[in-house]
């Protein structure tokens, strides 16, 4: 007989039965800090700033970000931890202690975790309606509002009602707030 798995690995996403992301928000915030503390021992913390942002850019961050519209974490404990490398990477880019996690984000120019994931969110979303995949519709998953009002253009995403809360933070649900706030 072939045994049930509660996890399973995509090609770099872990997926649970019960739809959290816990799992793989443990694998690549370890993985993330593996590549940060590799950094951190070959480049000092008096290396150029920019040298040590670009190098969290290209190389933790993608670890940080990628399909992040499939898994964007919705539980506090999920998100803190994804944010608390980001946290660690800015104390070691910027050098400077007396400065909070707000002002080295303005001081290096960077966004918090989160809007970035939600960019990830949007952009996918935009790419997926500009040009629809042979194998993916956005259409069939999202629909637009059919009436120009004050208070709703025809550039506004429905919402579709849900009882299940697995689905309530998966990516389709998610979306018309993100994008109707824009």
């Amino acid at each position: 007989p072939i045994q049930a798995k509660n996890t399973n690995k995509d090609p770099g996403v872990i997926f649970c039965s019960n739809l959290s992301w816990s799992k793989h928000t443990e694998y690549i915030t370890s993985k993330a800090y593996r590549i940060l503390f590799l950094i951190q021992r070959i480049f000092s913390i008096t290396s150029p700033t920019l040298t040590k942002k670009k190098l969290y850019q290209s190389l933790v961050l993608p670890i940080l970000t990628y399909c992040s519209p499939v898994w964007r974490p919705f539980l506090l404990q999920d998100i803190t931890a994804l944010e608390k490398v980001q946290r660690r990477a800015t104390k070691y880019i910027v050098n400077d202690s007396s400065l909070n996690y707000k002002d080295r984000l303005m001081k290096l120019n960077m966004l918090p975790l989160m809007y970035l994931l939600e960019i990830a969110d949007i952009m996918f979303a935009v790419s997926s309606v500009k040009s629809p995949g042979v194998h993916f519709d956005i259409h069939n998953y999202i629909t637009f509002s059919s009436s120009n009002t004050r208070s709703s253009s025809q550039f506004k995403l429905n919402h579709r009602l849900t009882n299940n809360n697995l689905t309530r933070h998966s990516y389709f649900y998610r979306l018309p707030t993100l994008w109707n706030s824009l």
